[in-house]
C-alpha cells in the first residue's frame, strides 16, 4: 500500500486517534532501530504505566503494563508478557512476582487477580532491570454485619396476618431500622430466610408475613449471610372463625428475584398463590390461606444436576438452565432459571484469548485479506494498539473459531468480548464496520445476537465492530476494555464452543463508513474493506 493508505489504516485501528491528530512515521537520521550513534543499544529502565499504588477490590482482575526505555531514548509502552526490541539481543520475557499470593496473584501475562484483603508488592523483571508496584486490596462490597428482628415479642389475638420487620447493620457503617426482608436482601446481597419452629401454631412466608394457626407460643427465626436471630409470637384469645365463602384457588405464580443465581449458592424459592378470598405472597412451602386453611406448595426442577430442590430451597450445583415449577392443587407455574458460573471459577489460569490451541476458518469477502499472511497469529492474545494489528474480512467475509481447551459459558454478566478497530472521532465520525455474531455449542445449531446494523442514530446495538478498543485497560473488564461484549443468556445458550463473526457488508455510499468528513473514501480500499478483527477475550469460561 502507498504511504497515504497506510496512514489511514493505522489511524483507523488506533483508538487513540482523535480530533486533529495524525499518525506519522519518524526516522533517526538513517540509523537502524537496533543501533545508535553511541554503539550497541541496551535497556536503560523499565517502569509500570500505572500509579505507584493500585487499589483493588477483592475478586477484581487487572492487566498490568510496562514501559521500556532504551539507552538511545527510544521508548516502548504496553509491554505485558514479553518485549520484542529492535534487536534480538534485547528480546526477552517479563518475569512477574507477587510478594503475597494470598493477597494478589499475577499471571505470566501480567494479569493481577485480587484474592484477599491486604497489601503486597508486585515485581516485574526484564533482563537485569526490575520495577516494583504496591497493591492494596480492600473489599468494596457491602456485606451484612448484624441482623435481628425489630420486635423480640409480638402478642396477637386475631387471625389477621402481620409482617415482621428487621434491624440490620452493614459493613459500610449504614443501618436499617424496621426494614422489610426485601430491603435487607437488596442492601446486603444475601438470601433472607424465615422459618417457624411450630407450624401448628403459626406459619411465616419468605416476606416475613406471619399467619396464626392456633393459640400458643412460637419462635420465628431469620437467617441471612450467616447471621441469625429469633423472636417470639404469642397467640391468645383468638375468636371463633366466621364462616367464610367457599375458598377457591385462582392462580399460582413463581416469583424469581432478578439477581444472578450463581453455582454454589442456595436460594429460597417463592411463589404467590391467589384465592377468591385474597392472595398470599412469599410462599416457600407451608402457608395459611386467607380463610385459615393450611396449604403446601410443591416444587420441582427440570434438571436436578443443575438445580436441586428440597423443602422449598434450590441448591445451585452447576452452570446452565433449568425450569423451576411450583404446584398447588390443580394449578402450576414455571420459570426458566439461569445458573451462572461462579466468579471464582473464572479466575483460574485459562486460555482466555485466541491462540494456537484453537481452530480457525476465514473466508475473505470483497476487498478483504489485509494481514492474511499473518493470520491466524495476528488475532492471538490480547487486543493491541497500532493500525496494522488486524485482519480484514472484506465485504461479506466471515471468521469461525472453534475453541479448544477453554470454552465460553454463561457466567455472571457478559461472557466474551470481540475487539475490532472501530473509531469515534470528529475526523472520521462513527467508523463502525459492523458484523453479526453467532454462537453454537455443537456446530449444528447457531444462535445469533440481533444486530441493528442500519441504525440512523449509529448506535448499532448488538453488533460487533462498534465500540473503540482501550488497549491499555484490562481486556477482561468490559467496563473499561472497549470492544463489543456479548452475554450467552441473551440467546439462551449455556455454553459456546463455536463463535462465528460475519461482516454485514456495510460499505456503501449511503453508509457513514464510506467517506470521512473530508469526503475521502474510507471503507472501499483494496484488501482493507470490512470487519477488522483484532482479538477476542473470554470473560466467563471453563476448561473442557
Amino acid at each position: 500500500m502507498d504511504r497515504r493508505t497506510c496512514l489511514i489504516v493505522v489511524c483507523l485501528a488506533a483508538s487513540a486517534c482523535g480530533e486533529g491528530e495524525r499518525f506519522s512515521f519518524s526516522s533517526t537520521g538513517g540509523s537502524s532501530a537496533g543501533e545508535s550513534d553511541g554503539g550497541e543499544v541496551s535497556i536503560r529502565e523499565i517502569s509500570f504505566q500505572e500509579d505507584s499504588t493500585i487499589l483493588l477490590d477483592t475478586g477484581e482482575v487487572k492487566q498490568l503494563k510496562l514501559s521500556v526505555i532504551l539507552s538511545n531514548a527510544v521508548a516502548y509502552s504496553d509491554v505485558t508478557d514479553k518485549f520484542d526490541g529492535p534487536g534480538d539481543s534485547l528480546d526477552g520475557s517479563i518475569a512477574w512476582f507477587s510478594n503475597n499470593e494470598d493477597v494478589v496473584q499475577v499471571s505470566d501475562e501480567g494479569i493481577l487477580t485480587a484474592v484477599g484483603e491486604g497489601t503486597t508488592g508486585i515485581k516485574a523483571t526484564l533482563g537485569v532491570k526490575s520495577a516494583g508496584l504496591s497493591i492494596v486490596v480492600e473489599s468494596k462490597t457491602v456485606t451484612l454485619s448484624a441482623l435481628q428482628f425489630h420486635d423480640q415479642l409480638v402478642e396477637v389475638s386475631a387471625w389477621d396476618p402481620f409482617v415482621l420487620t428487621l434491624d440490620a447493620a452493614f459493613s459500610d457503617g449504614s443501618s436499617t431500622d424496621g426494614a422489610s426482608a426485601e430491603t435487607v436482601m437488596a442492601l446486603a446481597d444475601c438470601d433472607v430466610v424465615f422459618s417457624s419452629v411450630k407450624k401448628d401454631v403459626a406459619l411465616i412466608t419468605q416476606e416475613g408475613e406471619v399467619w396464626p394457626v392456633a393459640e400458643g407460643n412460637v419462635a420465628m427465626k431469620v437467617e441471612c449471610g450467616g447471621f441469625r436471630d429469633a423472636m417470639t409470637v404469642r397467640i391468645s384469645g383468638l375468636p371463633e372463625r366466621e364462616e367464610a365463602e367457599e375458598e377457591l384457588v385462582e392462580s399460582i405464580k413463581v416469583t424469581v428475584d432478578s439477581s444472578n443465581w450463581v453455582v454454589g449458592e442456595t436460594r429460597t424459592l417463592k411463589a404467590e398463590v391467589a384465592f377468591n378470598t385474597g392472595t398470599v405472597s412469599g410462599v416457600s412451602t407451608f402457608f395459611v390461606t386467607p380463610s385459615g386453611n393450611s396449604g403446601e406448595v410443591e416444587w420441582s426442577s427440570s434438571d436436578g444436576g443443575i438445580l436441586a430442590i428440597s423443602e422449598g430451597k434450590a441448591e445451585l450445583l452447576a452452570y446452565g438452565e433449568a425450569i423451576v415449577t411450583a404446584r398447588y392443587q390443580d394449578y402450576a407455574d414455571a420459570e426458566r432459571v439461569y445458573v451462572h458460573m461462579s466468579p471464582e471459577d473464572s479466575t483460574e489460569d485459562a486460555d482466555r484469548f485466541l491462540s494456537d490451541n484453537d481452530e480457525f476458518i476465514i473466508e475473505y469477502g470483497t476487498n478483504g485479506g489485509y494481514s492474511s499472511h499473518l493470520f491466524p497469529e495476528i488475532v492471538y492474545g490480547m487486543p493491541q494498539t497500532g493500525g496494522t494489528h488486524v485482519v480484514s474480512f472484506g465485504g461479506g467475509g466471515y471468521f469461525l473459531v472453534v475453541l479448544n481447551n477453554y470454552v465460553v459459558v454463561d457466567g455472571p454478566g457478559v461472557d466474551f468480548t470481540v475487539f475490532e478497530n472501530a473509531i469515534q472521532s470528529d475526523m472520521y465520525g462513527n467508523f463502525a464496520e459492523r458484523a453479526q455474531v453467532y454462537v453454537s455449542a455443537d456446530d449444528d445449531d447457531y444462535f445469533f445476537f440481533p444486530c441493528d446494523d442500519d441504525d440512523p442514530d449509529e448506535i448499532y446495538s448488538g453488533c460487533a465492530g462498534v465500540t473503540p478498543v482501550n488497549a491499555a485497560e484490562n481486556p477482561l473488564d468490559p467496563e473499561v476494555s472497549g470492544g463489543d461484549s456479548f452475554d450467552l443468556e441473551d440467546v439462551g445458550l449455556a455454553q459456546a464452543k463455536y463463535i462465528l463473526i460475519v461482516d454485514m457488508d456495510t460499505c456503501s455510499p449511503d453508509d457513514p463508513t464510506y467517506y470521512d468528513l473530508n469526503g475521502d473514501a474510507l471503507c472501499g480500499i483494496s484488501g482493507e474493506q470490512g470487519f477488522d478483527l483484532d482479538a477476542m477475550a473470554i470473560i466467563n469460561g471453563v476448561n473442557e
